[in-house]
């Protein structure tokens, strides 16, 4: 008599195999997005345009891991600083015109606008508007906030 072994593989092994895989696969397109966005910039630029105040714009940003510090803005003058965003990455902003006003919001964010390249933020008397610089793609304006 000749008996004869056959190997069958169960459905739950298979869908194992496929969710491992897919797992990897995810992982390495993280990592490899990771490492294609190393050599990217982004530049943002703050540019005070405030008339109805002499004191210059206090500008303060910040991501979840730098701090870029505070800075006074003069009228007419911008500020700008650069950064290679990783996955995730997210910058804050919040500018104040006086002590008695302050706009805070998202500079910057992955997805956000053209992605790598250059953000135009405008402080004005009626608060901050953004542009960015390869589609000129309105972002989106922020009234002062009374503080």
């Amino acid at each position: 008599m000749n008996i004869r072994k056959t190997s069958r593989t169960s459905y739950a092994g298979a869908a194992g195999r496929r969710s491992v895989l897919f797992i990897i696969i995810s992982l390495l397109s993280a990592a490899t997005s990771t490492i294609l966005m190393a050599d990217a910039m982004v530049t943002l630029f703050v540019r005070n345009n405030v008339t109805y105040t002499s004191q210059p714009l206090l500008v303060h940003c910040w991501s979840g891991d730098d701090d870029i510090g505070k800075k006074n803005v003069s009228f007419g003058d911008e500020y700008a600083f650069s950064f290679g965003p990783l996955l995730w990455t997210k910058f804050w902003c919040n500018l104040e015109p006086d002590t008695n006003w302050h706009a805070y919001f998202v500079a910057w964010e992955d997805g956000y606008g053209d992605g790598i390249g250059s953000y135009y933020w405008y402080a004005g008397d009626d608060g901050v508007h953004g542009r960015t610089a390869v589609r000129g793609e309105d972002l989106h304006t922020w009234e002062w906030e009374h503080n």
